[in-house]
């Protein structure tokens, strides 16, 4: 793996046939994340445990872009080395995740101080003058007379 400025750049080597029918052929003990033999002596660890409460397959999944399935025909076992990875990547993650969260919680808290802030400050002040007293009256008395006038027209029709 090449890591350059910005992208990370993966050089797959092609797999011989030979390789490939042997982790097919021996699902059981290879690990599927490394594609190490597991040696019978060496912890392992099943990916689809029945009690666990998170699954080491959703946490492989959360971390990685692959897709598990419990009897895909794949290896269905970690290695010792892959899972101590695997738990710093899924504690790396999970301290990202809880990171964000709370910084954009305190960044919204701080929006919102700043925009009660802004309000308070805003100093509103009610005049009151006489000129509304004779746009009423000004208004009012147009009113009438165009009442006045639009009546008379229909009349005038009949």
């Amino acid at each position: 793996m090449e890591i350059g400025d910005s992208a990370v750049t993966i050089n797959f080597k092609p797999i011989q046939t030979e390789i490939v029918d042997f982790y097919c052929n021996n699902v059981e003990i290879v690990c599927r994340i490394c594609l190490e033999r597991i040696d019978p002596d060496s912890k392992m660890c099943h990916i689809f445990p029945p009690t666990k409460s998170v699954h080491i397959s959703t946490m492989i999944m959360a971390c990685a872009a692959v897709q598990l399935a419990e009897g895909d025909g794949l290896p269905s076992t970690i290695c010792g080395n892959c899972l101590t990875n695997l738990h710093i990547a899924w504690k790396f993650k999970v301290q990202c995740e809880n990171s964000d969260l709370k910084l954009r919680q305190y960044y919204i808290n701080q929006q919102q101080k700043q925009f009660v802030h802004n309000f308070d400050s805003v100093h509103i002040s009610v005049k009151h003058d006489n000129y509304s007293d004779k746009c009423d009256d000004a208004f009012a008395q147009t009113i009438t007379q165009t009442h006045i006038s639009v009546g008379s027209a229909i009349m005038d029709h009949f």
